[in-house]
């Protein structure tokens, strides 16, 4: 545990970058509070801290730990933290706070143009067209909207697959000159729309691997635990609700999760669908990765527990 107060470099999905001089004793939740009061946010419960280990992997600081109480990389120096959204709600309209959807909008653009949440090239042009109309309104001059392009920038997997940057312009474009008269507003709740209608959206993922070794990313969300192919973080080929699950631990290395599962077994000559528990293991490369995924795990299912215990409150209002 440091003992000294020490600079924290905090990124923040808007690209702001902050400089904060920390004291020893400054708790993970107040460090969030003051970033959050920088972005006048007063939902902080949606977002949280993060730094990226040694892996690659984000390791989500604990709100109740101190700030240097926790693992980071043995040969950092300046410690870098990211501000982000950690819980993902399943419609921004239900957020009261302009801030906070804002905060959502950016944090969307962001995963998309890092990777973080795939899709196809059409919906990454689509979007691309509504950044326009959300940043610099109606189209005006074709050669200023390439010069807004070039500044927000495409994601290194579209101008993979399409090298010629003429051509990703010119179907961006194309989608924007329909968004005209599209206010600031009803552009943001469209993007947002699109986004929250992608199956991965609000996911988080950790590289794990099966009992025999086969690599798989593991995601998981307020929605629940899913399984992809390492080469496709698009489509799950497996999905576990948080409603099917019964327990979930971490032994050293192992993550393991207890969910019930529709078992079909014959008797008296009927057969019957009943259910039982099936016990699901996964590998990860350090312990320390293990607890990360068991926490991000425990703390989504309390999330959509929270989430649905709002949705009952709300309807007895009704």
């Amino acid at each position: 545990m440091a003992t000294d107060v020490r600079t924290v470099h905090i990124i923040l999905p808007d690209d702001d970058q902050l400089e904060v001089i920390v004291q020893p004793k400054l708790y993970t939740y107040e460090l969030l509070n003051l970033v959050s009061s920088h972005k006048a946010l007063k939902e902080k419960n949606y977002f949280g801290l993060s730094y990226r280990d040694e892996s690659g992997h984000y390791q989500w600081l604990q709100l109740e730990r101190r700030v240097f109480d926790h693992d980071y990389p043995k040969k950092i120096g300046l410690i870098t933290l990211y501000f982000a959204v950690k819980f993902y709600v399943e419609n921004i309209l239900t957020l009261p706070e302009i801030p906070t959807i804002l905060m959502y909008y950016l944090q969307s653009r962001q995963s998309i143009y890092k990777g973080l949440l795939e899709t196809d090239s059409e919906t990454i042009f689509e979007l691309s067209a509504y950044i326009l109309q959300i940043t610099c309104g109606n189209l005006t001059s074709e050669s200023e909207c390439r010069q807004h392009i070039k500044q927000f920038s495409l994601s290194r997997k579209i101008l993979e697959e399409y090298p010629s940057l003429t051509y990703c312009e010119d179907q961006i474009i194309g989608f924007y000159r329909k968004l005209a008269g599209h206010t600031f507003g009803t552009a943001l709740i469209n993007y947002m729309s699109i986004v929250e209608s992608l199956p991965t959206y609000g996911v988080h993922y950790y590289a794990i691997k099966d009992k025999v070794g086969v690599p798989w990313w593991l995601g998981i969300s307020g929605k629940g635990l899913m399984v992809f192919d390492i080469l496709d973080k698009k489509i799950p080929r497996k999905f576990y609700p948080w409603a099917s699950l019964e327990n979930l631990y971490f032994r050293d290395k192992k993550f393991i999760i207890e969910v019930l599962e529709a078992s079909n077994v014959s008797s008296n000559n009927n057969n019957n669908s009943n259910l039982e528990i099936v016990v699901h293991t996964w590998l990860a490369t350090s312990t320390q990765l293990a607890r990360s995924i068991w926490m991000m795990a425990v703390n989504q299912h309390q999330f959509y527990l929270d989430r649905k215990h709002f949705k009952v409150n709300v309807l007895l209002l009704l």
